[in-house]
């Protein structure tokens, strides 16, 4: 098939992306739905494909690049040249739309980036990461994609869109940790909590905002909901994406906590308790944090944690 084939078919899908929030268990949803038959890969690949933070640079797309896509696709050549030579056609159009969309006013990028193609790229992407997963339903997570909630919707009008949250002190509780058992994660990981608290608060923000405008299509989980009750959550999930419950998404037959140091729990049973907050977070910095996201938590209905 070529371009225009491939993104007419891929566009009547109905994918599913797991976009938010950061350490608040989208890696547990995603593998937890892995498990589906729908969703079920070759072998299990948890890679974020971050396709919507690269696509706008999609006309200098190579061989194995952008890395993250590549990983999503199984490490694929023969898939990923595939989809390479599927957008080949489009480069000069997509060359064109992206070095508009650095110049124009952010009220016109939408329709550029529309007009130039991007959402075919997404589409033939996906089309290809089918065949490379051997999956029968596209799968994917990413937590930034949350800020392209509306571009998702352009490219897929049928996909279903999840967003994971949890109590903002357990989440900053989860950087802090993470940034200690893991020098490479330092890097993103090693958050202020002033820095961190803009980030959810936003982020939270857009996600309540996109479960008003577009309810049929984005569904918020309270991950205390989830892991207190991962039967009843997960059927939940499952009526909101079309497909059957199946026990087995929420049970680990081989629990292995020595599987990855930095996210032990991981590959283990789901659980309510993974680390307690108090050794990674002053109560200091827990009660500053509560108090700048007090407005955004009670739309949450999420109780301060006691100093």
């Amino acid at each position: 098939m070529n371009l225009l084939e491939i993104s007419r078919t891929e566009r009547v899908t109905a994918p599913v992306f797991i976009v938010g929030e950061a350490r608040s268990g989208t890696t547990i949803l995603y593998r937890s739905l892995q498990k589906h038959p729908a969703f079920r890969p070759r072998s299990e690949n948890l890679w974020e494909s971050k396709i919507m933070v690269h696509v706008d640079n999609a006309a200098s797309f190579g061989p194995r690049e952008p890395g993250t896509m590549y990983g999503h696709m199984a490490h694929d050549d023969d898939r990923y040249q595939a989809f390479l030579t599927s957008i080949a056609p489009l480069r000069p159009l997509l060359a064109a739309g992206e070095a508009a969309l650095r110049r124009v006013p952010a009220r016109h990028r939408s329709r550029i980036w529309t007009a130039s193609g991007h959402p075919l790229v997404v589409r033939s992407y996906f089309h290809h990461v089918r065949t490379a997963r051997g999956v029968k339903r596209v799968l994917e997570k990413t937590p930034s994609h949350v800020n392209y909630v509306h571009r998702l919707l352009r490219c897929y009008p049928k996909a279903r869109l999840i967003y994971i949250h949890r109590h903002p002190v357990d989440v900053y509780t989860s950087y802090v940790r993470r940034a200690r058992v893991d020098p490479v994660a330092a890097r993103w990981a090693a958050l202020k909590p002033t820095a961190f608290a803009q980030r959810w608060a936003r982020n939270t923000t857009l996600a309540l905002a996109a479960a008003a405008e577009v309810p049929a299509s984005f569904l918020m989980v309270r991950y205390e909901q989830f892991t207190a009750a991962p039967d009843e959550t997960m059927r939940g999930i499952c009526d909101f994406i079309g497909e059957p419950f199946d026990l087995e998404i929420v049970r680990e037959p081989n629990p292995d906590l020595a599987r990855r140091r930095a996210a032990p729990h991981l590959f283990g049973e789901i659980t309510t308790k993974t680390k307690e907050w108090r050794d990674y977070v002053t109560p200091l910095d827990a009660a500053a944090l509560q108090q700048r996201l007090a407005p955004v938590m009670d739309r949450l209905s999420y109780q301060p944690y006691p100093s």
